[in-house]
C-alpha cells in the first residue's frame, strides 16, 4: 500500500511538472518569437500567440484599426506612438473633449531573469483585446464618470485605462500589471500624459496611479483600505493561462465594490474563456456578450476568413477568430 501511495504521489508530481512546463513553453515561444522579430529588424508588435494551449504564430494580425495612430519617436530601445479617436468617432461619441495619448513600448531586450519571471507578454505589443476594450470604454463614458477604476493586466501601456482617465471623467484610475517591467513602463506612460488627466476643460483632475500586481499572491498595498473598493475593474486578454483563473477571481472579490462591475474583453482561445466563466459563475453574476457593440460587430465581421463564412481582408490574412475576436464578459457580485 505504501508503494502504491508513493507511486501515485510520483505520478501526480510528474503531471504537475508537465503542465507547468507546457505553460512555460507557451510563454517562452511568445517571447522567443518577439526577440527573433526584433533582431530581424521587424516591428516589435509581431509576437507569437497562445492558441488553445498550443503556441501559434498568429500575431501577424496587428490591430483592428479602431484608432488613428502615428509614430512619435523611434529609438534603438523604445517606440512612442500617438493614439486618438478617428474624426468620425469624435462626432458620434459622447466625449466632451477628445485628446491624443502617447504610449511607449520597449523594443524587446529581455534578460534571462525577466524571461523566467511573471507573464511577460504585455511587454511586447498592444493586444487587440486591449484596443477593443479602449474603444468600447470611450463609447460608454457614463460608466466611468466620477468612478474609481482599476485595470488589471494592463500590460506595458494600459491603453484602455489611459483613455478612460483622459476622456471619461473618472475620479481615479489605477493601472496594474504583474510584470515589474510592464508596471514600470505604465508609470512612464502616465508621466508622459499627465497633462491629459487635468485639462482645464475637466471639472476635476483624475488621479492616475500604477502598481505591480499579480493575482494569486504578492498583492500591492493599495488593496488595503477603501481604495480596494473599485467601481469598475477592466481586464483585457488575461484568461489564456488557466492556472491563474482562481487567483484572479479571488482578487476580484477583494477589490470590487459591492455594486461595482468588472468588464473583461478576451478571445475564446480554445476553452480558456469558457473555463473562466464557469468558475466565475460560482462567485459572480456573469453576462457574456459576443455582440456587445454593433460597431465592433460590423467591424469584426469584416475580419472573418472564408473558412468562417466571410471575406478575408488583404490587410488581415492571419486573422484567427478564436484567438483574436474579443468577447465581452461582465461580472458583478451577488448582493445578499
Amino acid at each position: 500500500a505504501i508503494y502504491c501511495e508513493l507511486e501515485k504521489s510520483i505520478n501526480n508530481l510528474f503531471l504537475a511538472c508537465l503542465f507547468a512546463a507546457m505553460a512555460a513553453r507557451g510563454r517562452w515561444k511568445i517571447l522567443a518569437h518577439a526577440i527573433a522579430r526584433s533582431k530581424a529588424g521587424e516591428a516589435s508588435g509581431e509576437t507569437g500567440d497562445v492558441v488553445g494551449g498550443s503556441a501559434e504564430s498568429v500575431r501577424s494580425f496587428q490591430s483592428f484599426n479602431l484608432f488613428s495612430t502615428h509614430l512619435i519617436e523611434d529609438t534603438p530601445t523604445e517606440i512612442w506612438s500617438a493614439f486618438h479617436l478617428k474624426s468620425e468617432d469624435k462626432e458620434r461619441f459622447s466625449i466632451e473633449e477628445a485628446c491624443e495619448l502617447l504610449v511607449r513600448l520597449e523594443k524587446p531586450n529581455f534578460s534571462m531573469q525577466e524571461l523566467m519571471g511573471f507573464n511577460n507578454t504585455g511587454n511586447v505589443c498592444i493586444w487587440p483585446a486591449e484596443e477593443v476594450m479602449a474603444f468600447h470604454s470611450l463609447k460608454n463614458p457614463a460608466l466611468f464618470h466620477g468612478k474609481s477604476v482599476c485595470e488589471l493586466g494592463a500590460g506595458a501601456t494600459g491603453l484602455a485605462g489611459l483613455m478612460v482617465a483622459a476622456m471619461c471623467s473618472p475620479a481615479s484610475v489605477h493601472l496594474t500589471d504583474g510584470n515589474a517591467r510592464s508596471a514600470a513602463n505604465l508609470q512612464i506612460c502616465v508621466d508622459r500624459n499627465t497633462s491629459m488627466f487635468s485639462r482645464p476643460s475637466k471639472l476635476s483632475p483624475c488621479l492616475v496611479t500604477t502598481a505591480q500586481l499579480s493575482w494569486g499572491g504578492g498583492e500591492s498595498s493599495f488593496l488595503c483600505g477603501e481604495r480596494s473598493n473599485f467601481d469598475v475593474v477592466l481586464c483585457a486578454d488575461c484568461l489564456f493561462f488557466t492556472e491563474t483563473h482562481a487567483g484572479l477571481i479571488e482578487l476580484l472579490k477583494r477589490i470590487l465594490a459591492p455594486t461595482g462591475i468588472a468588464l473583461f474583453f478576451a478571445p475564446r482561445r480554445g476553452d480558456t474563456l469558457d473555463r473562466f466563466v464557469g468558475l466565475a459563475r460560482d462567485q459572480f453574476s456573469v453576462l457574456v456578450e459576443e455582440d456587445c457593440d454593433p460597431d465592433l460587430t460590423a467591424l469584426l465581421s469584416k475580419q472573418r476568413s472564408p473558412l468562417q463564412g466571410g471575406p478575408a481582408l488583404p490587410s488581415a490574412p492571419h486573422y484567427h477568430p478564436s484567438c483574436l475576436t474579443p468577447i465581452s464578459i461582465s461580472l458583478s457580485l451577488y448582493l445578499s
